[in-house]
């Protein structure tokens, strides 16, 4: 729906035709700026379509229905969906055997494709945040992706723990049980998949109010959503959710996995598309006869 970007950040050029792009070197990058030809492109080819535009997030389908390319189109939402099998709760003293970690030591989790160069994921707002909170006795931050020097660098309040980047879902879903929760600072996302897949181990997260992050992070009951780019606040946020007795902290968890399991299992996401395709294919049957 853009003549470029993969994500417009604030600008909404792309409501308009896009054109004079202030982002031409973002991925993937315009040698010249040939933003508002590739709109009008997209546009007479839109024209002679038959679409239905599925959204994975109640974002991207607001996004969908506001666009002069897509929005001529029915729009509907179907999450992306997950093995609620693989992702699953491990008991915290087998996945830490699993792992070789101190079961005893309370987890921040942080889980990114890039560690150290990726601003849109939100990693310089969690080292802002961890220094807001100074100390943390027993308490350690658990890196999942690749690199991660910056944060040997950053000088921050807490020990660093690197898993590296895994590319095994059991071994993932054993991460996540180590954990006591997921933190998704991102400054613009989706809904992302590892947010959900933690989620579905029984992970709370403590997210920023952006994109689609309200989908899955309900506010006291699956985890906190706090103001974008409010690094106090997520700072809070995270002390609250690691201050929580035993009994909030398993009715969380316990939220968490039936959310998953209600809304976001790729059971219930093939059922939809096939209930969506059963109804394009009765429409178009319709207009044939």
């Amino acid at each position: 729906m853009t003549g470029h970007c993969v994500y417009s950040g604030t600008c909404e050029r792309w409501k308009s035709g896009c054109g004079a792009c202030p982002i031409p070197r973002d991925y993937v990058e315009l040698g010249i700026d040939t933003s508002a030809f590739l709109w009008r492109q997209k546009e007479r080819l839109y024209a002679k379509c038959d679409i239905t535009v599925v959204a994975p997030s109640s974002w991207t389908e607001k996004l969908a229905r506001e666009s002069p390319l897509l929005g001529r189109f029915p729009v509907c939402r179907i999450p992306n969906g997950l093995d609620t099998q693989i992702f699953r709760p491990v008991p915290r003293e087998v996945a830490c055997e699993i792992l070789h970690y101190d079961p005893s030591i309370k987890r921040i989790l942080f889980v990114a494709h890039g560690l150290d160069d990726n601003p849109r994921k939100g990693g310089s707002c969690l080292m802002e945040a961890l220094k807001h909170m100074g100390a943390l006795p027993g308490t350690e931050l658990l890196l999942a992706g690749v690199g991660g020097e910056s944060w040997e660098r950053a000088g921050l309040p807490i020990r660093v723990r690197h898993a590296g980047y895994i590319t095994d879902d059991r071994l993932m879903a054993a991460l996540y049980s180590c954990a006591d929760l997921i933190v998704v600072p991102s400054s613009v996302e989706n809904l992302p998949n590892t947010l959900l897949e933690a989620m579905a181990c029984g992970l709370p997260a403590v997210a920023f109010d952006t994109g689609g992050m309200a989908d899955a992070v309900r506010d006291g009951v699956t985890g906190h959503l706090v103001r974008s780019g409010d690094t106090a606040a997520l700072a809070s946020a995270i002390r609250q959710l690691l201050a929580v007795n035993g009994e909030q902290r398993a009715r969380m968890r316990d939220e968490s996995r039936r959310l998953i399991e209600r809304e976001f299992s790729s059971e219930i996401q093939a059922e939809r598309f096939a209930t969506l395709y059963g109804e394009i294919i009765g429409r178009r049957g319709k207009g044939r006869a």
